[in-house]
């Protein structure tokens, strides 16, 4: 039954693809097929039936039926996600729907015209006067012809020593969008249009009076894998160690933190959860207070495009509330190798934790300098193991989901990754620290239940009293791919 249901996930987030070749295009026919193999047991069930309850003992279904084309259509015209209608019917809610709601109800297509036209002056009109209040300016000194423009280039010079202000250089658009603040929310398009983490953190890092460390920042290794952004002050303020071990109910937090400047020490470069403990706690640490956020969002690059922004999410982190006994954690996929670069890579060179803490040291006030290395923000973390399932059936051992993590299989049923919480000799949860800077992306995680579960569990503490999780892989398209390892179709082949 669930394998049934499984095959047309995978049909439909395969058939999404921006691009495909000869072996994405067999994977979306191969998932169709393997749920007509397995779709008996659907009606065995009775769990197909009509609005009255009564079982449906047939598959006469026209949209069953015309996924039997999706993989054709692929292979004559390309990918199907070009030919949808959301962008026509948006564009007419836009251009037709809200321009005739604005009239009188008379000379629909003449107001529609005037009011579309009205509408472009005013963004115009936005447009260079936010650019004039940027100090954007896009003439060129000493350029040919330029020396019949009279006193310009004097004036010019005039002005900007009155204004004592410095024109500012725009290299590309998205560079020219974060910069302006025009009085239209929809200039470029929407109330609320995507933002680039990785722009913001690279003009972050030119403010030289920028608050550190700083609060919008790029992953460890190349700098656009995954960028990150923060509140401006912090959740808790300057608590003790002893305090947010209490408040977290991590007792080996204050072990973790002497671990974690061990290893800095050492020169590690990529932080790994495994390893000892350490165990002589009369060493003292060179900090006793620590800042701590509740949530942190993480923006990365799609699968198949790594210039085109995703959309950010965010890390939960937040300690015990009235709605969440236990705090509210997220999971997350944390790179562990620095040769394996994520999407592409999938899995392998990375591990998927629990995040408990967000934080910073509270470095001594100045003239002291910071504390070598912990100018940074960091991250205690539960690791959790992938278990290893028994192989899918030979015709199917070819997919790529099956093959994207080499010696690792997921659970075949479900189609995901089964994780297992990875603990210590004691029984107590693997816990370290590291840099946020190594995180790659948000995931989901849901408890897996041999038997029925507690009727006591709710979503608040059904994370903390499970063992094993199913790694979802339908959380959203670009997490599919990535785990599928759908190709990238980088070759001439690809439509």
């Amino acid at each position: 039954f669930i394998t049934a249901l499984r095959a047309l996930m995978d049909f439909r987030y395969a058939g999404q693809a921006p691009r495909f070749n000869q072996t994405s295009t067999l994977r979306v026919q191969t998932a169709l097929n393997e749920f007509h193999e397995n779709k008996d047991i659907i009606q065995d069930l009775k769990a197909r039936v009509n609005p009255k309850g009564v079982p449906i003992v047939h598959w006469e279904i026209p949209k069953l039926e015309f996924m039997q084309s999706v993989a054709p259509s692929i292979s004559a015209s390309g990918p199907i996600m070009q030919w949808t209608a959301d962008t026509t019917e948006h564009a007419h809610i836009t251009l037709v729907k809200d321009p005739a709601r604005s009239g009188n109800n008379h000379d629909f297509e003449v107001q529609i015209c005037r009011h579309l036209d009205r509408q472009s002056r005013v963004r115009r009109f936005d447009l260079v006067t936010a650019m004039v209040d940027a100090g954007v300016d896009f003439r060129l000194d000493d350029i040919e012809g330029d020396e019949g423009r009279g006193d310009i280039g004097h004036d010019r010079e005039e002005r900007d020593e009155e204004d004592e202000e410095v024109d500012t250089k725009i290299s590309s658009s998205e560079e020219l969008m974060t910069r302006l603040h025009p009085v239209s929310q929809k200039l470029f398009g929407s109330f609320r249009p995507k933002q680039n983490f990785f722009l913001k953190a690279r003009l972050l890092k030119q403010d030289a009076s920028a608050l550190l460390p700083l609060r919008i920042f790029t992953d460890n290794v190349s700098g656009e894998i995954s960028a990150f952004k923060v509140n401006r002050d912090p959740d808790l303020k300057t608590l003790t160690i002893e305090q947010l071990s209490d408040l977290y109910s991590l007792p080996d937090f204050s072990g973790a933190c002497l671990d974690f400047l061990e290893r800095i020490q050492a020169k590690t470069q990529t932080f790994v959860i495994g390893g000892r403990q350490s165990l002589n706690q009369s060493i003292s640490l060179p900090f006793i207070r620590v800042k701590v956020w509740s949530r942190i969002r993480i923006q990365t690059k799609t699968y198949f495009n790594t210039d085109i922004l995703a959309d950010s999410h965010t890390i939960f982190a937040a300690p015990p509330s009235p709605g969440w006994e236990f705090g509210r954690q997220n999971a997350a996929v944390v790179n562990i190798n620095s040769s394996f670069e994520w999407p592409r890579s999938s899995l392998e060179g990375h591990c998927v934790v629990l995040v408990k803490i967000i934080f910073t040291v509270a470095q001594p006030r100045k003239p002291s300098p910071p504390m070598d290395d912990t100018h940074r923000f960091l991250a205690y973390c539960e690791r959790l193991d992938v278990v290893n399932q028994p192989p899918p059936p030979l015709e199917y051992r070819s997919l790529p989901g099956y093959n994207a993590w080499p010696s690792h299989f997921p659970d075949y049923s479900s189609g995901c990754f089964v994780l297992k919480r990875a603990r210590r000799v004691d029984g107590t949860p693997f816990g370290d620290i590291m840099p946020v800077s190594q995180f790659r992306s948000l995931v989901d995680i849901c408890p897996r239940y041999r038997s029925a579960p507690h009727a006591s569990l709710t979503r608040s503490s059904s994370q903390y009293h499970s063992h094993e999780f199913f790694l979802n892989k339908y959380f959203n398209k670009e997490l599919f791919f990535t785990l599928d390892k759908v190709d990238p179709c980088l070759t001439s082949t690809a439509k």
